[in-house]
């Protein structure tokens, strides 16, 4: 399985939107489940999030126990909520033909981001 961005931002923007202490209801994003299970891992193991990721038996539906945004997800929600700005550092890094880690990318948008404020400001 291959690290997907988009579909890590699309359940960080997901998580976000519920109101506090209220469960979240896993999607699939329209993705294979397991796929979504293995990113949600990530998330914990990055620490974008916390919480215990539970299977049930057949592995195919998963929920997460205590779930909640760390302060380093805010930060990557903060950095990639514009839709724009996502794109242009994702089209960017594709036409350079280069594969952008997790910490290019929060800089990247953070740059990017700054710079966008810096103009609207100035």
């Amino acid at each position: 399985m291959k690290r997907d961005m988009d579909l890590i931002r699309d359940i960080m923007l997901d998580i976000e939107s519920i109101p506090a202490n209220e469960e979240w209801d896993v999607k699939d994003f329209g993705r294979d489940p397991i796929e979504v299970r293995k990113h949600l891992e990530l998330l914990v193991d990055a620490k974008l999030i916390s919480g215990d990721v539970q299977t049930d038996l057949s592995g195919s539906k998963c929920w997460v126990n205590n779930i909640a945004i760390t302060w380093l997800g805010y930060e990557f929600l903060d950095a990639s909520r514009s839709n724009k700005i996502w794109n242009e550092i994702k089209s960017k890094a594709i036409e350079k033909g280069i594969s952008l880690t997790f910490d290019g990318l929060l800089k990247a948008l953070k740059v990017a981001t700054q710079v966008g404020i810096a103009v609207a400001v100035g």
